[in-house]
């Protein structure tokens, strides 16, 4: 039925022949995947994807994935070198291009141990995406005012309106925020155009998954089914695998570009997931100054200075692109990437803003999400599912398991904690009363 079935005596042998297999059916939806995480579609595409570039670039998934393979589990580090190990083979024992390559010209780029931890945070990004929410506040009240803004953002129904949390930024000035010019609305518009004429209907995620406890069960053994679908892509963004050796057994789906089943069954556990749409990010408003060549930020009364990383990214027909990065304590400044036109509406917003804007988000360095579903292939009592459940801080999904006799249910990652407030518009960053508390973990 088309679905890679891979035996192997040891595990890295299994990780090879899963990079092979999967570089043979995939091959240009990974190398796509990892030039959106990295920023390094306009090499390829152009100018129409610059606005994309700088978004991604200014998350710094580059210099992320680099810290976190670092602290990786040495067999996780392992299995993902022999992964890349596969893929490379592949695509040197068939040098000719499938057709996506020969139409845009594009050379392959060795794969790297360290590009199947991009792939899962770049997945982690997209499932949780609460800060264009609030962006989009921002754009709403400085047309609107706060009050009348607020009543646009119902959280649930039937709770109140957020009057109260929108208040708080009573004093920032809203004249400091704006749509942007007609220039860049302009550009937007084409950008949408050209988007929606590749994808006439977007199609919106929905995933769902059923457990059935097993006395309720005709056989007395529980049910467990998962329809875990994304955004419709060609091809989808699930890869079918079967993978087995004497040190892992899993059947079910991966994320193109990694060698791991991220939800199936090894036969004696099953496991599942929807989105959590989790707030696991904020935006916070930040005052900033250039002083003596240096880039600063107040906080607390004090200007500190920003980390600032200049950027170049490439662009098809031998021009590029130069912007800095910019880092407060409270994330990097999104300003760059929001003052470009960005194809989808569904993921970013144009908006320009006197005021630093900063993406604070709790997926970070020190990740152990892949540690946590590499477990769950040897997991034989729901304890230990469990377990490996609480490893995954990077993803937040309504991960349903169970064994025969038994159901659980878990929401994953891990949550800001925040003073008086739900998180669902921005914050003050220089004052220091909105800073997180620590986080919130399931238990």
């Amino acid at each position: 039925y088309g679905v890679p079935h891979i035996k192997a005596q040891n595990l890295n042998d299994m990780a090879f022949g899963a990079g092979f297999a999967m570089a043979s059916d995939r091959n240009f939806q990974i190398e796509f995947l990892r030039r959106m995480a990295y920023g390094r579609l306009s090499e390829v595409l152009g100018e129409e994807t610059l606005g994309i570039d700088v978004y991604m670039r200014s998350l710094g998934f580059a210099e992320l994935t680099q810290k976190n393979f670092q602290i990786l589990n040495p067999k996780l580090q392992a299995m993902l070198t022999s992964f890349a190990a596969g893929v490379n083979a592949q695509r040197a024992a068939f040098p000719k291009k499938q057709f996506e390559f020969m139409l845009l010209r594009l050379q392959t780029e060795e794969w790297k141990p360290e590009d199947s931890l991009a792939l899962y945070q770049l997945f982690s990004f997209l499932l949780a995406t609460n800060h264009v929410e609030e962006v989009a506040f921002l754009k709403f009240a400085a047309n609107l005012g706060l009050e009348k803004a607020a009543w646009l953002f119902p959280v649930y129904d039937g709770e109140p309106i957020p009057f109260e949390e929108a208040s708080h930024l009573k004093d920032i000035d809203l004249k400091k925020i704006a749509n942007g010019d007609a220039k860049l609305k302009a550009s937007i518009d084409k950008a949408g155009e050209i988007w929606n004429s590749l994808i006439p209907t977007p199609s919106l995620p929905a995933s769902n998954n059923w457990i059935v406890a097993p006395q309720r069960a005709k056989n007395g053994k529980s049910l467990l089914a998962n329809d875990t679908h994304l955004q419709l892509t060609v091809p989808a963004m699930w890869y079918m695998m079967n993978l087995e050796c004497p040190e892992y057994r899993a059947a079910g789906v991966a994320l193109p570009g990694t060698p791991i089943v991220a939800l199936g069954t090894n036969g004696t556990i099953a496991w599942g997931a929807t989105m959590v749409m989790a707030d696991n990010q904020d935006i916070f408003l930040e005052q900033t100054r250039e002083e003596a060549g240096k880039t600063q930020y107040l906080y607390k009364g004090k200007w500190e200075d920003a980390t600032v990383t200049p950027e170049t990214i490439q662009i098809r027909g031998g021009t590029s692109h130069e912007f800095k990065r910019i880092r407060t304590r409270h994330g990097v400044l999104l300003n760059a990437a929001l003052s470009h036109a960005f194809p989808d509406p569904h993921l970013a917003l144009s908006i320009k803003s006197d005021y630093g804007l900063a993406y604070r988000t709790t997926v970070g360095a020190r990740e152990t999400t892949l540690n946590g579903i590499f477990d769950m292939a040897s997991a034989k009592t729901m304890k230990d599912a469990r377990a490996a459940l609480d490893k995954v801080t990077g993803i937040y999904l309504n991960i349903v398991y169970a064994d025969e006799k038994n159901i659980g249910w878990i929401a994953t990652g891990r949550y800001p904690a925040r003073k008086g407030a739900s998180g669902l518009f921005p914050r003050i960053g220089w004052t220091g009363e909105d800073d997180w508390d620590g986080y919130f973990a399931p238990s």
